[in-house]
């Protein structure tokens, strides 16, 4: 006899809010307007939509508006997002939506936080606030939770390295952003060594499989658009190098050449 379980899965609709924005300050009543509880999920794409209405509760067109959303930390009053909205069918309903993609959340505890809608002209030098009900208040709560995030991969070691010849030594293949590709498919690197002397270079591969030829890998610029791929050695050095870099890649591997002194360790965060 076997048993079975089900369970049923919803798809729900964004979740919206509707705001006032008045043309005499904030001569406002104090009817209720909100009810919506805005909620977003850390790990996943997420959309809040918002109305913009005058006192009257008329939907504005808000073609000649541009609104930004600044998302509050109550603990610390830190803003910690400031984000450009998007019109719907060009503003001339009163809709505008804000949009997540999980890297923007990727940083945040999850928790309550508050987030306000303001228009501006300067790209948020000034800014006007929309008022988010009809008794004045300009703050709304944000809810972001957490039932499923993903966690980086732990931190990989290499502490052997292959001789390819001519005191030239490459890393085993190392895992890139595969699993994970938070906000800017960041990275960082540690490299550390003793005494050493020579060229060391980053190198990544986009394939989908573990790379087996030299010619499956680039070389990875993490100096920054300034500098070379090749990192240099010139004097003898002792102690960890550390590099953060961006880049889209499935694998990661060091190659160094060696003058002089000994390579001892990479660790790979991403």
């Amino acid at each position: 006899m076997s048993y079975g379980s089900t369970n049923t899965l919803y798809i729900l609709g964004n979740p919206s809010v509707d705001l006032v924005l008045t043309s005499d300050g904030i001569t406002v009543d104090n009817r209720p307007m909100n009810q919506n509880k805005l909620t977003v999920h850390k790990g996943f794409d997420s959309q809040l939509n918002f109305f913009v209405r005058n006192r009257d509760r008329v939907l504005q067109n808000l073609s000649t508006k541009t609104l930004y959303a600044s998302v509050i930390n109550p603990n610390t009053n830190k803003r910690v997002i400031f984000k450009q909205l998007e019109l719907i069918n060009s503003g001339t309903t009163g809709e505008a939506k804000l949009s997540f993609v999980p890297g923007d959340l990727a940083d945040l505890s999850p928790g309550l936080y508050q987030i306000s809608i303001s228009e501006s002209s300067d790209s948020g030098v000034t800014q006007s606030p929309l008022y988010a009900n009809q008794n004045d208040r300009i703050i709304t709560d944000l809810e972001i939770r957490s039932q499923l995030e993903y966690d980086p991969i732990p931190t990989q070691t290499q502490i052997t390295f292959q001789d390819q010849g001519s005191n030239v030594f490459v890393t085993s293949a190392m895992y890139g952003n595969q699993d994970q590709n938070f906000k800017h498919s960041q990275h960082t690197i540690g490299m550390y060594m003793t005494d050493f002397v020579g060229n060391v270079t980053i190198q990544g591969s986009a394939l989908s499989s573990t790379p087996t030829q030299d010619s499956d890998w680039y070389d990875i610029n993490v100096q920054g658009d300034s500098g070379q791929s090749v990192v240099p050695f010139t004097t003898a050095f002792s102690g960890i190098d550390a590099y953060n870099f961006t880049v889209n890649t499935n694998w990661v591997r060091v190659k160094f050449a060696k003058t002089s002194g000994s390579f001892d360790k990479v660790l790979l965060r991403n």
